[in-house]
């Protein structure tokens, strides 16, 4: 048998090695999927604080998931496009609509720390941001009126969390396994809640 491997490049970096890159970025995303390119190897490697403006899709948010330094994220001011095909050849299809902020956009995300989410948007993915093990704050928009399954499971650190008022329903287990969620508040006109919502 025989093993073909088809290695892209690897940077190893390390960040006493690139003192002059800027931690805290703004970058303006004009083609949905495009953010990687948008960004240096260095940046993607070492950069802490990043506001992004423009129009995403999964594309962006993986390549956000993915940097490994990456703690706080705006995404206030940035509209999410429609999607449907595939990421990798190796993950099932994606679809989603617009304004929907994509399901498991940022799950496994290990150095999150805070997130604005777009001003746009109406639901929150399923497992949107589960396993964001260091989690400890979220901006949820006015607009928001659907919060999908497990979307914050498994978010250890995440204490605090207020719903907007336009949130109507939430999906079963979306703060499942928040074992530090203390104060959580609620809307008035919420319609539909699981029973297993923390469970």
């Amino acid at each position: 048998y025989r093993t073909s491997l088809n290695l892209k490049k690897v940077y190893l970096l390390k960040e006493e090695t690139y003192p002059d890159v800027e931690k805290n970025i703004h970058i303006h995303v004009e083609i949905p999927g495009t953010l990687s390119d948008l960004l240096t190897p260095e940046q993607k490697y070492l950069v802490t604080d990043l506001i992004v403006t423009g129009t995403i899709d999964i594309r962006d948010c993986i390549v956000m998931r993915n940097m490994p330094a990456l703690e706080n994220v705006d995404l206030e001011n940035v509209m999410v496009t429609e999607f449907y095909g595939y990421v990798d050849p190796s993950f099932s299809q994606w679809h989603y609509m617009a304004d929907e902020f994509p399901a498991a956009g940022f799950r496994n995300s290990k150095s999150l720390r805070t997130i604005k989410l777009p001003y746009s948007i109406r639901s929150i993915g399923g497992h949107s941001f589960a396993r964001c093990e260091n989690l400890i704050a979220v901006r949820m928009p006015e607009s928001l009126s659907i919060i999908g399954s497990y979307a914050f499971q498994d978010c250890m650190h995440l204490s605090e969390i207020f719903i907007p008022d336009g949130v109507t329903e939430i999906g079963s287990g979306a703060f499942s396994n928040c074992m530090n969620l203390e104060n959580i508040t609620l809307p008035e006109n919420l319609s539909h809640v699981s029973n297993e919502l923390f469970y």
